[in-house]
């Protein structure tokens, strides 16, 4: 019965954490994809990444369960939007995977 509990309380740490990681870098792409200057290409692909919070989150599920999960998600960032998104990413990886 103890180990139940741990298991839901690590559950719901894990997806406290993956709700502030969606909704930070959520937040963060705004303004790419608000941006008429960019190309519509590159906001299509972010935006089917992080342009809703169901989207961001299941990005943020995939990046902390999925053995290189990051890769995919992370790389767009760094290519297409701006390259410090890799920090975010490292340190989430590290931290939290």
């Amino acid at each position: 019965a103890a180990s139940i509990v741990s298991l839901a309380w690590s559950m719901v740490l894990l997806c406290t954490v993956m709700v502030i990681g969606a909704v930070f870098v959520g937040q963060l792409v705004q303004t790419f994809l608000l941006d008429d200057n960019e190309d519509l290409t590159p906001r299509i692909v972010v935006f089917n990444l992080f342009g809703t919070f169901s989207r961001a989150f299941f990005t943020m599920f995939e990046v902390t369960i999925a053995p290189g999960g990051w890769v995919r998600s992370g790389l767009i960032l760094a290519d297409r939007v701006d390259r410090s998104y890799l920090v975010f990413y490292f340190m989430y990886v590290f931290i939290v995977s």
